[in-house]
């Protein structure tokens, strides 16, 4: 947990109101919120001890962490988490909504709404009152995806009639399909470039397809075995997804005009990813033995750190700076949300609900620097 320390100055200039500076210890860079000017350049061993010792009102803002709950016998919700504090709101907003996952810039959620006539995508923002319209309503809408530069939005489901990947522009617009296989595409991710990548079993067992505007889509994978899950680093320079690969599941990347590389880590079976917003290391839920293990590494395979050896089977989420991740940690009552600084330091603050699970976080808002 990154410490602060206040400090007051006093200007030379005679009559000039005290300098009120937040420090990061060991680091010499000012936090957001202070209005002085001054950066260390060097720290002497005893003010270092003394910042260390302090963990006074600086401390940092983080953001919040929209989350589901799930209460036994009870319908799904959508929450806010304080990340500092771990306090808990429910919006009446979110209600009756699935949060899904956070704009680039993390100011906005994804979420879907069951209706009578069907699911309905649309945004939300902390502040809003109702929830933002983007498409709809169509049976079903499933895995909405910002595009890496939070333009546009594509998901999957069934709109007029017509049945595949969609592309929506996050400002609002006529949704555009991107494909037409009748249930048999799935997972699409979308760069800034405007290439697709979806799953498909449209040509029997699950292979890797990338699409750009009204092109026919590119089949990526020729594989006996499933190729699911791709996604696009935030560059858009490289694209990864999950391979089935002699009995394993594995971790495969593919940078813009290369051929797919097997990330090695090992004997352990990789389940889940995710890019950080960098694009130079991924978050990994790996199984081992009997449990999932969240890591985080880098593009060569070699490992950063190991955050939780009791990770749950849903997808971490990263801070929009990448100095944080979040992900769901499996307790003996019940899932929790954790948090950790990238560097491995995993914070003592456990955002939960009484009698109920709390998962699929999603981080919103910016970690400081």
């Amino acid at each position: 947990h990154p410490r602060y320390l206040r400090l007051h100055f006093r200007s030379q200039r005679s009559g000039a109101e005290p300098l009120d500076v937040c420090w990061k210890c060991g680091c010499g860079r000012r936090h957001p919120r202070a209005r002085g000017s001054l950066i260390a350049r060097r720290w002497s061993a005893s003010f270092l001890a003394l910042c260390a010792c302090n963990a006074g009102p600086c401390s940092p803002e983080l953001g919040q962490i929209a989350f589901l709950v799930d209460s036994h016998g009870q319908p799904t919700r959508s929450c806010l988490a304080t990340v500092q504090t771990g306090e808990v709101e429910c919006p009446d907003a979110l209600s009756t909504s699935f949060v899904g996952p956070v704009s680039p810039d993390g100011s906005r959620l994804l979420t879907i709404t069951p209706g009578p006539s069907g699911d309905v995508l649309g945004t939300w923002a902390p502040g809003m009152g109702d929830v933002g319209f983007l498409a709809g309503p169509g049976s079903p809408l499933r895995e909405p995806m910002w595009s890496t530069d939070g333009q546009n939005v594509v998901f999957r489901g069934e709109l007029a009639g017509r049945t595949g990947v969609w592309r929506v522009a996050a400002s609002g617009g006529p949704p555009w399909q991107a494909s037409r296989a009748p249930e048999g595409d799935f997972e699409p991710h979308m760069n800034a470039a405007g290439d697709i990548a979806f799953a498909s079993s449209r040509d029997g067992n699950a292979e890797i397809y990338t699409v750009f505007g009204d092109s026919q889509p590119e089949r990526v994978t020729t594989h006996p075995a499933d190729d699911l899950r791709p996604r696009w680093s935030p560059n858009g320079n490289t694209l990864a997804w999950l391979s089935d690969v002699d009995a394993h599941r594995r971790l495969m990347v593919q940078t813009e005009g290369g051929t797919p590389q097997l990330l090695d880590t090992g004997d352990a079976d990789q389940l889940e990813f995710a890019w950080s917003p960098k694009s130079d290391q991924l978050a990994i839920l790996e199984k081992e033995s009997t449990h999932l293990t969240l890591r985080i590494r880098r593009l060569d395979g070699s490992e950063v750190c190991t955050l939780d050896f009791n990770a749950d089977m849903v997808e971490p989420a990263w801070s929009p700076d990448g100095r944080h991740i979040a992900w769901t940690s499996r307790t003996p009552t019940g899932s929790t949300i954790r948090w950790a600084s990238t560097s491995g330091r995993v914070s003592d603050v456990v955002i939960a609900m009484p009698d109920a699970d709390a998962w699929l976080p999603r981080w919103l808002g910016e970690s400081v620097p």
